[in-house]
């Protein structure tokens, strides 16, 4: 059982009294036991000693258990980066996929707000179908309203179109789709669009398909 430090403290203040005394008797009377007070203070050498292993061992276990916290707490904080990763991947794969179908429509869109632009009835149509007109001119209307809403929300996505038209060809960004003959320009240089290429925070999100310029060859 553990010594009192009452108890301790009194058997040092005996030791230190008997230091100095010797072999002399108090003014009562009493004899001081030095054989009772040596094996007291071998006994307290002991419980210290006895103490201060025990201090040790909780110390040691106290540090391994420090170094499996900190083992344990590298381990989630590498597992919760890796998720945070895989979440981002999977989120900017889906957003890329959402915007691709987005494209897509877009182009129905453009090609329906083009085809009314360029078409141009007889007059005859316009004498005996003009209430139709009128309804085609509305709807191309609405189209291209749909269309600047689209493109304002590709806008927020931060994706933006490709600028292709009378500049050399960019096997990066663009696919030639066919060749036309336009003597004023170079070989190579992009005189049309068939579709429009965009990127996204300047990555390609999807390549342009274009005409190119192909001079004859003289003879």
């Amino acid at each position: 059982m553990p010594m009192d430090s009452e108890l301790k403290e009194h058997l040092v203040e005996e030791f230190r009294r008997l230091l100095e005394l010797g072999d002399d008797v108090d003014e009562q009377g009493d004899s001081v036991d030095l054989r009772t007070l040596l094996s007291e203070l071998a006994a307290l050498r002991s419980e210290v000693r006895l103490e201060a292993r025990q201090f040790k061992g909780a110390l040691d276990e106290l540090r391994a258990a420090t170094e499996q916290l900190r083992a344990e707490n590298e381990r989630l904080v590498r597992e919760a980066e890796s998720s945070r990763q895989q979440a981002a991947g999977i989120r900017q794969q889906t957003e890329r996929q959402m915007l691709l179908e987005l494209l897509e429509l877009r182009d129905r869109i453009d090609a329906g707000v083009e085809a009314g632009r360029s078409h141009r009835p007889s007059w005859r149509s316009r004498w005996f179908a003009r209430r139709d007109a009128r309804y085609a001119r509305a709807l191309g209307e609405g189209l291209s309203l749909i269309l600047n809403r689209m493109d304002r929300l590709l806008g927020a996505y931060r994706v933006r179109p490709i600028e292709v038209l009378n500049r050399p060809l960019d096997p990066q960004c663009m696919n030639a789709v066919g060749v036309r003959v336009e003597r004023k320009c170079d070989d190579g240089i992009v005189v049309a669009e068939q579709r429009r290429g965009f990127t996204r925070d300047g990555e390609l999100l999807r390549c342009a398909e274009v005409i190119v310029n192909k001079r004859k060859p003289t003879v």
